[in-house]
């Protein structure tokens, strides 16, 4: 987890999911009381910094439930990822929080 202004984003990858053939990118999102937040809009661009990739199309994330926003998608290639996440809130503010993760 990070703290992201008054927030708190978490992230989470299952790799090999079942339930779609692919990956599957989590993110948490809890406010200052550890509430889970509903309603926002969560963007996850992945890139392989290491590769000097360009960063791929933004993934929209949708909410599950409990302030857990998921998207499937696919991961060709092992290493590293970078994962910028940005979450835009009701009122309309945006906290961004980087995570990395290995395939």
């Amino acid at each position: 987890c990070a703290t992201a202004g008054d927030y708190l984003l978490g992230m989470e990858v299952d790799l090999d999911s079942p339930k779609t053939g692919g990956s599957v990118l989590a993110i948490h999102v809890l406010d200052k009381q550890k509430k889970p937040v509903k309603g926002a809009k969560v963007k996850v661009t992945l890139s392989m910094p290491a590769h000097k990739h360009r960063p791929r199309e933004a993934l929209t994330l949708r909410h599950t439930g409990h302030g857990r926003y998921e998207a499937a998608t696919v991961l060709g290639m092992g290493g590293g990822y970078q994962a910028d996440v940005a979450v835009t809130l009701r009122g309309g503010d945006t906290v961004k929080q980087a995570f990395a993760f290995t395939k």
